[in-house]
């Protein structure tokens, strides 16, 4: 009961840090995380009261925390639509993702106006259920289990695309591409499972009081120092939303300017803008006197490339140049790829395979040898 104690305060502070942090960056996502975590520290506070006898002498306080297990799955399905969407907004269909939770707080209804006496003679008779009032909890918990399962799908789907989609504005993507927040619900789904196995067979044996704990502090360590997703003017947004949200099949192929192919050559030429570690498509935009759509089509149509790997490819290029230059058997290859523009070394080792079908080590030393 300590370490559930413990697991429920650590999700509650974990949620006031990111309601905190939502003033910053992120806010409509932070701000739906927060209730998410707050939801699941509630729920294991609802289970140390229950296992404290703090509802026997407090009645009415009952099954009100209970409740708060229907808000959590929606709470990060819309948090991560805030995280992947630049101009996500709530929508009154939303609260369609809460319907579990409102009813079964309309079922619940009658147990809230009976009296104090009566629902300590209702929880003493759930302590030996019948076989009715049993299948009525395996239907529950099963809607539950699916629920989970459906919107784990889909917040995993999102963030996939997400990867691709930050691709178009971004030249470097390491510290937006939500791996954290993928990483939280590979978590999630692990205990989903350790609840199912506990619930089905381990009644006695809370094995996944130790998994939220170690889960809480592990999601913390990400979800704190995240970065704004899109740090962008309001006026940059929309542009930014329509190049994400355009579909490769349907959009239509345009006429690209040679004079504007050239011209953005040129500036690479002269200026060299992808040593910047954090350019993006609407700076760029804006050194070209371009619209971000209008460079985003140049760049598609014009290089058959995405703006990520476009800039990535000059990168390269820039290092490819150093190290054939390089007269120094030891170099710092890490170096080298700051100074082209990469702040990853990941990034940097992945992009130069991908381009070249080897290793930056790999291709100094058949360079040199």
């Amino acid at each position: 009961m300590i370490i559930n104690a413990i697991s429920s305060g650590t999700f509650l502070l974990l949620g006031f840090l990111l309601f905190i942090k939502s003033y910053h960056e992120n806010r409509f996502a932070n701000r739906w995380l927060s209730l998410s975590f707050v939801s699941i520290g509630l729920t294991l506070l609802d289970v140390s009261l229950s296992l404290s006898g703090f509802y026997l002498q407090y009645p009415h306080y009952e099954e009100i925390i209970g409740l708060l297990i229907f808000v959590l799955i929606p709470s990060i399905y819309l948090a991560t639509c805030h995280f992947v969407s630049p101009d996500r907004v709530f929508r009154i269909k939303d609260l369609l993702h809460f319907l579990p939770f409102f009813s079964f707080a309309i079922l619940n209804i009658p147990y809230f106006l009976m009296s104090g006496s009566e629902k300590i003679a209702v929880s003493k008779l759930n302590e030996n259920p019948t076989n009715a009032s049993s299948i009525a909890t395996l239907i529950v918990l099963f809607l539950l289990y699916a629920q989970c399962a459906v919107y784990w799908l889909l917040c995993y789907r999102l963030i996939q695309k997400h990867e691709k989609n930050i691709q178009k504005i971004n030249s470097s993507t390491n510290l937006i591409d939500l791996a954290w927040l993928k990483q939280m619900f590979w978590g999630l789904l692990l205990m989903l499972v350790l609840w199912i196995i506990q619930d089905s067979f381990l009644h006695e044996i809370s094995i996944t009081v130790w998994g939220f704990l170690l889960s809480a502090f592990y999601i913390a360590s990400f979800a704190v120092s995240q970065k704004e997703i899109y740090p962008y003017r309001k006026e940059e947004l929309a542009g930014i939303s329509e190049i994400i949200n355009e579909s490769p099949l349907s959009e239509p192929v345009e006429e690209v300017s040679e004079v504007s192919k050239k011209k953005l050559e040129e500036l690479f030429l002269t200026k060299k803008p992808y040593l910047e570690p954090d350019l993006t498509l609407p700076k760029l935009a804006e050194m070209m006197q371009m619209t971000t759509h209008e460079l985003s089509g140049l760049i598609n149509n014009g290089f058959q490339k995405n703006f990520y790997h476009f800039i990535n490819g000059y990168r390269i290029e820039e290092c490819k140049r150093v190290l054939e230059e390089s007269k120094n058997e030891a170099i710092n290859m890490l170096g080298i790829a700051y100074d082209a523009g990469f702040n990853s070394k990941t990034t940097f080792n992945t992009a130069f395979k991908a381009y070249t079908g080897l290793s930056p080590t790999e291709y100094y030393k058949q360079k040199k040898s």
